[in-house]
C-alpha cells in the first residue's frame, strides 16, 4: 500500500473534499473485479469442493466493524473511486500470501523505500490474524524519492481482517491512504490478490498533479505485488530439509 510522499498541508476527506482518479490495469475482467472489491470483497468462487459463494464472508464485511484511527483515513471501503487498483497472480495457496500481506513487518521486502519497521501495538492475540491483526499498528520511515537520503516517519494500522481473504488497513504520514487487499482462492491451489487504494490528496491540485499521483500509486502497488509474488513462490520453490 505504500506510496510515495506527497505533501499534505491541507488535506480533505476520501470521498468527500479529497480528490482521487480511477486507474485499473488494463485487462478486461478487472472492472468487474473492481466491483466486486468495492461491494462484495469476498463473494468469491470457493477453491474446494465447488461450493459456489461464501455468504458467511460476505455478511460479515457488511456488517464489519471500524477501528480507531488518528485522521481523515477511512475505516470502511470508502464511496470515492480508488486512486490505483492492481492484481497478480500466485502460484501458492492463498492462506500463505494473506498471512504474508497481514504481518507489516515483511513491508521491506515488497517495497524497498520501508526501512526501520516496528510494530508498536499488537492485535488482540485471540482475534483473527492474532497480534498482526486489527488493531495492530506499525511506525517505519518512508524514502522520499524527490529528495535522496530524506525520509519521512508513517504510521500503519490494520483496520480489518478476514481469512485468508482480506486484510484492510490505512495508513498515515507523507500521505494518507487506505488500501483494501482481497484474495481469491483458486481451485488449483494458487490465487489471485486484488489490492485497491485509495489516497487522500490536497486539496487545489492541478489535474496534471493528480493524474501523476495516481500513475505513480498505482506503478507502485503493481510493483508491491510482483515482488510480493517472487518472494513467496521463491520461498515455496526453496528445498526443505537437509
Amino acid at each position: 500500500m505504500v506510496t510515495r510522499a506527497i505533501p499534505a498541508t491541507s488535506r480533505g476527506r476520501v470521498g468527500a473534499s479529497g480528490r482521487c482518479i480511477r486507474l485499473t490495469l488494463a485487462r478486461e475482467p478487472t472492472d468487474q473485479r473492481l466491483g466486486a472489491v468495492r461491494r462484495r470483497p469476498h463473494n468469491f468462487e470457493a477453491s474446494t469442493h465447488g461450493k459456489g459463494h461464501d455468504t458467511s464472508i460476505c455478511a460479515y464485511l457488511l456488517a464489519r466493524r471500524t477501528a480507531a484511527h488518528t485522521c481523515d483515513v477511512p475505516t470502511a471501503t470508502p464511496d470515492a473511486a480508488p486512486t490505483a487498483v492492481a492484481t497478480e497472480r500466485f502460484s501458492v495457496p492463498a492462506d500463505a500470501v494473506w498471512s504474508y500481506r497481514l504481518d507489516f513487518a515483511n513491508l521491506p521486502e515488497y517495497n524497498p523505500d520501508v526501512s526501520g519497521v516496528e510494530r508498536v501495538h499488537d492485535g488482540a492475540d485471540n482475534g483473527v490474524g492474532g497480534l498482526c491483526g486489527p488493531g495492530a499498528r506499525y511506525t517505519f520511515r518512508l524514502a522520499d524519492a524527490r529528495q535522496p537520503g530524506v525520509s519521512h516517519p508513517v504510521e500503519l494500522w490494520t483496520v480489518d481482517a478476514v481469512q485468508p481473504t482480506l486484510v484492510a488497513a490505512g495508513m498515515a504520514g507523507g500521505s494518507e491512504a487506505y488500501e483494501e487487499f482481497v484474495v481469491h482462492p483458486h481451485e488449483d491451489g494458487g490465487c489471485e490478490a486484488i489490492l485497491t487504494l485509495w489516497v487522500t490528496l490536497p486539496d487545489g491540485l492541478s489535474d496534471d498533479t493528480v493524474a501523476a499521483a495516481s500513475a505513480g500509486s498505482l506503478a507502485q502497488i503493481t510493483k508491491e505485488l510482483r515482488l510480493m509474488k517472487e518472494v513467496l513462490e521463491r520461498r515455496a520453490a526453496a528445498p526443505t530439509g537437509g
